[in-house]
């Protein structure tokens, strides 16, 4: 916890871009750092059948945003790295990428809805965690600062989203607001 406030404390710096919440631009900025600390978590635990699938959806060089095709559906793998549990893999969910940029998570209990873009050169996911059965309002439209323990709970997600093949892509959520230290979208289809 110590190295995450001093990476949060350096980056307080940085201006807030257009398009997201300063505190989420810091947790974005702040991926290589928290993937460190979620993967000591992870790796303390030992070996498992949910590290080799964690290292699946790691593998692979980014491609650059300009060649990324996500449009369609997808099968997605939600692994939440660190925190409450060392590593915890859920059963795939379908997922969809619309012509529009709109990315949505469409099964299971725990789901997500925004938009991709590209900032600084990477593709970037801002978009609103919720339960299923809520309507959740625009990344845009959240207030700046979210309780968690706020009922009905949305939170804000950000992410860096990376294209390794026509049918892989993986979106890495750094801090993200409940339960673990790093989250981890593995898309295929």
């Amino acid at each position: 916890m110590l190295i995450r406030a001093l990476a949060l404390a350096a980056l307080t710096a940085l201006p807030a871009s257009a398009q997201m919440w300063q505190e989420d631009e810091v947790r974005l900025w702040s991926l290589d750092t928290a993937l460190g600390e979620a993967m000591r978590e992870v790796l303390t635990a030992g070996p498992s059948a949910d590290l080799d699938r964690l290292a699946q959806a790691m593998a692979g060089e980014a491609w650059p945003a300009e060649d990324m095709d996500l449009t369609g559906a997808w099968s997605c793998t939600v692994m939440k790295l660190g925190g409450l549990l060392p590593l915890t893999v859920y059963a795939p969910f379908a997922c969809r990428m619309d012509a529009d940029g709109t990315f949505r998570k469409t099964g299971g209990s725990q789901l997500t809805t925004g938009h991709m873009e590209v900032i600084d050169g990477q593709m970037v996911y801002l978009g609103v965690g919720y339960a299923a059965g809520e309507t959740p309002p625009a990344y845009a439209d959240l207030p700046e600062m979210v309780d968690p323990a706020d009922l009905p709970q949305f939170l804000p997600q950000v992410a860096v989203v990376e294209q390794t093949g026509p049918a892989t892509a993986r979106m890495l959520f750094p801090y993200p607001l409940v339960e673990s230290t790093f989250d981890v979208i593995a898309l295929t289809r």
